[in-house]
């Protein structure tokens, strides 16, 4: 099989470039670690903001998709937390008249929380979250304990003192033994426990399992009615979330006697809120982080210059002999421009592996996740060889164009 001359050409610049290269490697070794720290520090930098952001995604999935929480306070908005809190609460009797009118949710469902002890016996859980829900919260919110069974309407409208115990809970007051039939005391109350909920993890640093669910007229009963209702609606798909979001608003301004152009004083909330307020976090976290990594690109990429240049100076007599022999300015020109970016891309390649290592060491050692998405190690691989070539090209061109006589006669 007949190669192919650029083939044969690109093979002997690549090999004469290696021999150029490990003739100085110290020179050379000190050339490509410019290249080596800036991708080592941009590659970490995308694992590690792409592992928080997956991480993140996973943890809020927990409030659905395709729910809208109707609430006091808009999740996006910290900065105006204050005005907000000056809001008059949303009433129980306000967010049962929002669950009783709404059409397109498959599902409403109440909520409100208090903060307390549980007590089992010897046993004392400090500082539980008791939520208090409606019957549909267990369709809305996935409250369906494997162990047990979710109190019914009757139980709700009676205002029993049933509880479902959250994983975590469960595991610290009876560890790992049956729950249900037994009698817990809530804030000083009794409830029986009638259900176990699954392990369900973090969100933002708080445990999910360190919860307990009662039926809200219960909580309002037994802990105060003095508290702002949430209301969470489940759409039938992510597609008519908006119209869920707009029937939601018309009938909450009614029912809070809100006047024409005059602003909300609810919120309504979705999942994506967040995702996209800590996204936008990250993105600013990364942008200023990888452009500061990009400076120890620059760096090595003047280093690869300065080093090539000093290379053609070094090698003009050699250049003055190839030409005369016959070689052409293509060839001088692509044997230096492939030193150059043998250089950047062993120095993307190390800084490559060496960015993966850190970012995965980090991950073990620490609750910071990591990920490495492929688009990362293109990205950091085009980069490398880009500098090289991109600062190597002068020195290239101008070793191209030296005269071979005068080439020949420098000393």
């Amino acid at each position: 099989m007949v190669i192919p001359r650029f083939v044969v050409e690109l093979r002997e610049s690549i090999r004469a470039a290696f021999r150029a290269l490990r003739a100085n490697l110290l020179r050379t070794t000190l050339t490509t670690l410019g290249i080596v720290v800036g991708v080592t520090a941009v590659i970490s930098i995308i694992s590690l903001i792409q592992g928080l952001d997956r991480t993140f995604q996973s943890q809020v999935a927990g409030l659905g998709t395709n729910v809208v929480h109707v609430d006091k306070y808009q999740w996006s908005d910290i900065m105006d937390y204050f005005k907000q809190r000056n809001r008059k609460n949303i009433t129980l009797k306000q967010a049962q008249q929002l669950a009783d009118l709404v059409t397109l949710p498959t599902a409403a469902s109440n909520s409100v929380s208090t903060r307390t002890t549980i007590k089992w016996q010897e046993r004392t859980a400090r500082g539980v979250d008791v939520e208090g829900h409606s019957p549909q919260g267990r369709i809305v919110h996935g409250l369906d304990p494997p162990v047990g069974r979710f109190f019914t309407d009757i139980e709700a409208r009676e205002r029993r003192q049933v509880v479902i115990l959250g994983f975590g809970i469960w595991s610290s007051l009876f560890e790992g033994r049956n729950a249900v039939g037994h009698r817990v005391r809530i804030g000083g109350h009794a409830f029986t426990v009638i259900g176990v909920l699954p392990e369900r993890g973090s969100i933002f640093g708080r445990s999910q399992d360190n919860k307990a669910i009662i039926p809200l007229e219960t909580l309002m009963k037994r802990f105060g009615t003095r508290r702002s209702i949430r209301t969470a609606l489940l759409a039938s798909s992510t597609d008519v979330i908006s119209l869920v979001e707009d029937e939601a608003r018309g009938i909450m301004r009614r029912i809070r006697k809100i006047t024409p152009g005059a602003e909300d004083d609810f919120a309504l909330n979705r999942q994506q809120m967040l995702v996209d307020l800590f996204r936008g976090l990250t993105m600013g976290l990364f942008a200023v982080l990888v452009g500061v990594a990009s400076l120890s690109l620059l760096v090595g990429g003047v280093g690869i210059m300065n080093i090539m240049l000093v290379s053609v100076t070094e090698r003009t007599r050699e250049i003055g002999i190839r030409k005369s022999v016959g070689a052409k300015r293509r060839d001088i020109l692509w044997q230096f421009l492939v030193e150059s970016l043998v250089v950047s891309g062993v120095g993307g390649v190390i800084g490559m592996a060496l960015g993966l290592g850190i970012a995965f060491a980090m991950a073990a050692a620490t609750p910071l996740p990591a990920a490495a998405p492929v688009w990362a190690i293109v990205l950091g691989l085009t980069f490398s060889t880009s500098v090289g070539l991109f600062f190597g090209l002068y020195p290239a061109v101008k070793a191209a164009g030296l005269d071979p006589v005068d080439a020949l006669r420098y000393e």
